[in-house]
């Protein structure tokens, strides 16, 4: 048997979900901004090469 859930919950949960997406997404992506001078320097690369790490 499956459970229906009613439009007004459907409605809170989806905000929570939503949110937590963008914010793991924010903290991704200052971790790779934060990382990219020394995963510049363990590559031998110039770091404005490691761009498309951060655009991506």
């Amino acid at each position: 048997m499956r459970f229906a859930m009613p439009l007004a919950v459907k409605a809170f949960i989806a905000p929570p979900i939503v949110a937590c997406a963008m914010f793991m997404e924010s903290v991704d992506a200052n971790v790779i901004v934060t990382a990219i001078p020394e995963m510049a320097r363990a590559f031998a690369r110039d770091p404005v090469t490691l761009k498309v790490a951060v655009t991506s």
